[in-house]
């Protein structure tokens, strides 16, 4: 089915709603490489997979999906003196409660579709009995 299928979106839960989503970018990206010759994609950034976060984590309303309120993020940083060709990364993962002061959202450090991934993980990925 398709994202733009109102039918689908209405009755479809937000674990299924997310999955829709990745796919349908993933798609996207891959009808994008398949038309250039050249064999380079242009990333659009990380607006996409921070909006997705936010929309589906932040502002996530539906509570009997998961009553956890902790967020998790993972920042990486350019370790310095790393080959430009070939960057290393030093990765950490932050943990903050959804009504902190201090979440980093906008923070270009964050790798926003590692951290999408991480919380599906973590929220979805066990099911309590």
């Amino acid at each position: 089915m398709a994202l733009g299928g109102s039918n689908f979106l209405q009755d479809a839960t937000m674990l299924e709603q997310l999955l829709e989503e990745i796919n349908f970018q993933r798609t996207k990206e891959m009808r994008q490489l398949m038309k250039d010759e050249s064999g380079f994609v242009v990333l659009q950034g990380t607006t996409y997979w921070t909006d997705l976060f936010v929309r589906h984590f932040l502002f996530q309303e539906d509570q009997s999906i998961d009553c956890d309120d902790l967020l998790f993020f993972v920042r990486k940083r350019h370790v310095k003196g790393s080959s430009r060709y070939l960057p290393k990364y030093e990765t950490d993962v932050e943990v903050f409660r959804k009504d902190s002061k201090k979440l980093p959202i906008g923070d270009p450090e964050i790798d926003w579709e590692e951290t999408v991934y991480l919380n599906l993980i973590v929220h979805h990925g066990i099911r309590r009995r």
